[in-house]
């Protein structure tokens, strides 16, 4: 897997299909002018803020319950900086979009 960049613009964008195998954690990088994140799974998932690997399986991270085809939201503080976020399913194959929203 590789990780995901997202583009620093009003609003940045990306969307894939996470892993075929279960619970396979996917970065994505954040822009340091992203205020708010966005992420949408067309299937039940997981979003794990910290001390994630990209392309491993989830073991002892902490991670936060994503339901299906509902948005999940989390404000970024001004001071965070460009940083990275890890997203996975235990259904295979679902499909991830992921927003940033930039403030002032």
């Amino acid at each position: 897997m590789a990780v995901i960049t997202i583009a620093e613009k009003m609003v940045g964008e990306a969307k894939t299909t996470l892993s075929a195998t279960p619970n396979t954690m996917q970065e994505f990088s954040v822009p340091g002018n992203a205020r708010m994140v966005e992420v949408l799974l067309d299937k039940t998932g997981f979003v794990i803020h910290n001390d994630g690997t990209d392309g491993a399986t989830i073991t002892t991270e902490v991670a936060y319950d994503v339901a299906a085809n509902t948005p999940y939201y989390w404000p970024i503080p001004r001071s965070a900086g460009r940083f990275s976020f890890w997203v996975a399913s235990d259904h295979a194959s679902t499909v991830c979009k992921v927003l940033t929203y930039e403030g002032d």
